[in-house]
């Protein structure tokens, strides 16, 4: 029996995160909106990051983009290894996509938007985190077993708990973790200087547990490539995104709190449990039980994934909601939640047009 080269759950799961990216979210909120303060509240909330220490649905949004990357790469790496004709091919492909990914974060995030030297940041987009972490876990996938990447996973969630512990900063001691005080931003001013971006996130130390989160994502890709039962499938990815999430919620309560800023190793347990749970949901329905077709419409937005991230950063999130606020704005001034909700429904349709007419012709834009 061959490992297959993709799995279609996959594809859903990719589609259903790029979804809540490309528009998804204004439309989830714009609709809320209609049915009055009671739904819309609770479902604005959950559609928006906290501030600094907790979790909502929309702080999965980042970390399930990292976790597929990894859990396709046991198909896509083994594809290439069969399809290349020498080790040396398979690296260039490695890292042509890590600089690939950087750059196209780098314009993503408006890295030629201003050509002030000092207004320029070098690192602070999820594209940037996906490729450093992408050519840290293709590394370790190529040279090291699989028990040795499963230490390697335990090693960076520790690594990155210890430096915030126990490394102090020059006006704070081990252990802060404030927004603008603890040694993950820290690392950022220090080595970026000028050019950190100057929000609550970091980067640099967080790319231990971008890495270990892409690797959790890896280590259900060899799960789902096995050989074993779909239902044995199902139950281990169930019992595994269980147990992670009791251990990253009980971590975070009791000593290293989830705080997705900075990526913190209780976070990277909490999310990845959450993201096995959808990857097993997903995969039971489309894979296991064959029922594709009510998740055809995220597979349209997934097989497209990345071309869709970046097509919507760069252009869709500035011309829809313009134009569209524009054609709606007599409606926007009857009735605002309407007139939003036109506008989100109206913008998240064109662009999924777009990746449907890309589907339909076979088009599917990969790095």
């Amino acid at each position: 029996m061959e490992t297959p080269d993709r799995v279609d759950s996959l594809d859903v799961l990719r589609g259903f995160d790029m979804f809540w990216i490309i528009g998804g979210t204004e439309l989830i909120i714009g609709t809320a909106n209609l049915f009055g303060p009671d739904l819309a509240v609770p479902i604005t909330d959950q559609l928006t990051h906290v501030e600094w220490i907790g979790f909502t649905f929309y702080d999965l949004i980042m970390p399930l983009f990292l976790f597929i990357v990894g859990a396709v790469m046991p198909f896509s790496l083994k594809k290439l290894q069969r399809e290349s004709r020498d080790f040396k091919e398979v690296h260039n492909h490695i890292f042509y996509r890590f600089i690939l990914l950087y750059i196209l974060g780098f314009l993503v995030s408006g890295g030629l938007d201003n050509f002030e030297w000092t207004k320029i940041s070098f690192f602070n987009n999820t594209l940037q985190a996906i490729g450093c972490a992408y050519l840290m876990a293709a590394l370790a996938m190529l040279y090291c077993s699989k028990i040795i990447q499963g230490t390697l996973f335990i090693l960076l969630l520790l690594t990155y708990w210890g430096i915030v512990q126990f490394v102090p900063g020059p006006d704070f001691p081990a252990g802060t973790l404030e927004p603008q005080r603890n040694i993950a931003i820290f690392v950022d001013r220090l080595l970026f200087g000028v050019h950190q971006q100057g929000s609550t996130y970091s980067w640099i130390l967080s790319c231990l547990t971008f890495t270990a989160t892409v690797l959790s994502g890896v280590f259900s890709g060899y799960w789902l490539a096995g050989k074993r039962q779909g239902w044995v499938k199902v139950c281990g990815l169930f019992f595994m995104g269980i147990f992670l999430v009791f251990i990253g919620w009980s971590w975070g309560k009791h000593s290293f709190p989830i705080i997705k800023h900075i990526w913190t190793s209780s976070m990277v347990l909490f999310s990845s449990g959450l993201c096995l749970l959808l990857c097993g949901f997903f995969y039971l329905f489309v894979d296991l039980w064959g029922i594709k077709k009510p998740f055809v419409f995220f597979r349209i937005i997934g097989l497209n994934g990345i071309f869709a991230y970046v097509i919507w950063n760069t252009f869709g999130v500035r011309i829809f909601p313009r134009l569209y606020s524009f054609i709606f704005h007599p409606i926007i001034q009857w009735n605002v939640f309407t007139g939003e909700f036109l506008v989100a429904c109206c913008g998240f349709v064109s662009f999924w047009a777009v990746l449907f007419f890309l589907y339909k012709r076979k088009v599917f834009i990969r790095i």
